[in-house]
């Protein structure tokens, strides 16, 4: 929260968001990790917080500050969450990734475009908290989800009363995470009715074609992309499976990034 509190300052300083991060060391060494990822492009290029700060800019290195924070929070005790942890990591990079490559797509501002990362990275954080605290009932509502070919979100309303994405808000505004970011998590599922921002679409969109990375048995969960996203994407069916192969590419570039911070 300095970190937050600092970029929002009229005046903020990258020394001062340096010193920050410095002074928790576990979160400084995640930070060079993921920078030194090919998911941004400079592997193994940085050795210091300062460059990190130079190359991410002051926004990205909050949102990538807060999304870890936020995350963090979530303790694994056995080798399956260990597993769960690293495949929701992977899941949400890879969403942050293509949803930032979505934005660019569709030209949208460069608010947008910086809001990608922490929206990506958070969007599920709901799923990861209801599978961190009721494990045993996770497991039997994605094991329903995939006997009756239905959707994680359908078991979820079915089973618990309440979906993910909600949970994820509540847990925003607990957290006093920006409003709109709040807002995006709860959404991020749809339904949608054709009057949501650019930054909703992106991240379903995103969400829907990396949602498999959860499951072993991926191929078999429903993650169908609401009818009023499609017409925002507006791509031919070309162009569409082109960005399908996208997904494929951020995932490869994702998986990289998670090798390095597990190493």
């Amino acid at each position: 929260m300095r970190v937050v509190e600092e970029t929002n300052r009229p005046d903020p300083s990258a020394i001062r968001i340096e010193r920050f991060v410095s002074s928790d060391q576990a979160l400084a060494s995640k930070v060079l990790r993921v920078v030194n990822s090919a998911y941004y492009g400079v592997s193994g290029q940085v050795s210091n917080l300062g460059q990190a700060v130079m190359i991410l800019g002051l926004q990205q290195m909050r949102n990538l500050v807060l999304s870890m924070g936020a995350i963090a929070v979530f303790e694994v005790h056995v080798p399956k969450q260990r597993d769960t942890l690293k495949r929701f990591w992977l899941h949400s990079f890879s969403t942050a990734s293509l949803a930032t490559h979505i934005s660019h797509v569709r030209k949208l501002d460069k608010a947008n475009h910086d809001h990608m990362l922490i929206a990506g990275l958070l969007h599920d954080v709901g799923k990861l908290f209801l599978y961190a605290n009721f494990t045993s009932a996770y497991d039997q509502l994605v094991e329903r989800a995939l006997a009756s070919s239905i959707s994680i979100e359908m078991a979820e309303l079915t089973m618990l009363g309440i979906g993910h994405g909600e949970v994820g808000q509540l847990m925003g505004e607990f957290w006093r995470l920006p409003d709109s970011l709040s807002e995006l998590i709860g959404a991020h599922e749809g339904p949608f009715q054709g009057t949501e921002s650019p930054a909703v679409y992106c991240v379903h969109i995103a969400d829907a074609l990396t949602k498999h990375l959860y499951y072993s048995r991926g191929t078999e969960i429903c993650a169908a992309i609401d009818p009023y996203a499609m017409s925002w994407l507006d791509m031919t069916d070309a162009e569409f499976e082109a960005l399908k192969e996208d997904a494929s590419a951020k995932t490869a570039d994702a998986t990289a990034m998670c090798q390095q911070m597990a190493a």
